[in-house]
């Protein structure tokens, strides 16, 4: 498995966008968001997808550790995300690596999450 990064800069954010390949076959993606102008400590984990033949098999847990030591890499001591209430699958995977729900579910069903990188996980 390969993990491909592509760094794209919009309007003053730095973007990452993660790719998990398998001979060319994608297995899984997410976003990082690098820059907020408010906190610059902080990064924002967007969209993390692993297909569905491919659950289960620790790729998730990999592009996470690649969200981690890009964000150490970066600077960022902070990484934040949204997760659906109902997405236990995610829920577990997140709390594994020591990230806090610190919200309730919004009227969308998000709930707020982070994980201070600072700190061993």
């Amino acid at each position: 498995m390969n993990i491909c990064t592509l760094e794209i800069s919009i309007d003053g954010y730095e973007l990452i966008d993660i790719v998990a390949l398998d001979s060319n076959q994608l297995i899984g993606v997410c976003k990082l968001w690098l820059n907020d102008r408010e906190i610059l400590s902080e990064c924002h984990l967007e969209g993390l997808f692993v297909a569905p033949s491919y659950r289960g098999r620790g790729y998730g847990k990999l592009i996470i550790d690649k969200v981690i030591q890009l964000s150490k890499d970066n600077g960022k001591d902070t990484i934040v995300l949204q997760v659906h209430e109902t997405n236990s699958v995610a829920r577990t995977l997140y709390a594994s690596y020591g990230f806090i729900e610190y919200s309730d579910p919004d009227d969308r069903g998000l709930i707020d999450c982070y994980l201070r990188i600072s700190e061993p996980h």
